[in-house]
């Protein structure tokens, strides 16, 4: 290729502008706009249900996962074997599905599976303070509303925030575990330490 033809460096900018629009919309999405916010302006335009609800926590449940993907790989992209490669002369998909994505693969799983008890409690504070899932929907924050209505009753009814907590934590818990044992088997850097 000559030296004024569009080669690979054009490319590369392209790809950086693109890095850094992805960039900026991660750090708006995650730091100006939490998804309470999302909610309560979606709640007034549409009102509530539960596909409006699955619609703000996709929006903005995306933008954490992808900020650590995108620093890991460049943790990664920096390391001695992935330098190594690139001295070789392997390409470009070859150290990115070889060298790269394997080791920042079990990022996916363990952040999903554990990001799973934050939508739970999302989902719960948001139809508790009735800007979530419908009324007439069951979930766990109307569950508990409906309780905390009954212990102002005389005489108190208890049992149904008991059982409210009981099984969100009943829910919750299992899938921490199982997140911390999924982190131990696939985590490269705890396998090293076994």
């Amino acid at each position: 290729l000559h030296s004024d033809s569009p080669g690979p460096r054009c490319y590369r900018g392209v790809f950086r502008e693109v890095a850094g629009c992805v960039d900026t919309i991660c750090l708006f999405n995650s730091r100006v706009c939490p998804v309470y916010i999302d909610c309560r302006g979606l709640y007034l335009i549409q009102g509530a249900s539960i596909f409006n609800l699955c619609l703000i926590m996709g929006i903005t449940g995306w933008t954490s996962l992808c900020r650590l993907l995108r620093g890991e790989t460049l943790k990664t992209r920096e390391l001695d074997y992935v330098q190594g490669a690139i001295a070789l002369g392997a390409s470009r998909i070859r150290i990115l599905f070889r060298h790269i994505v394997p080791n920042i693969f079990h990022l996916v799983l363990i952040t999903s599976v554990l990001g799973f008890s934050h939508l739970v409690l999302a989902e719960a504070v948001l139809s508790y303070l009735k800007i979530g899932v419908g009324q007439s929907t069951f979930s766990w924050g109307n569950m508990i509303n409906q309780a905390n209505l009954e212990l102002a009753r005389e005489p108190i009814v208890w049992w149904n925030l008991l059982g409210a907590f009981i099984f969100m934590m009943a829910l919750v818990l299992p899938v921490n575990l199982f997140g911390d044992t999924l982190r131990d088997a696939l985590d490269p850097k705890m396998r090293g330490q076994k």
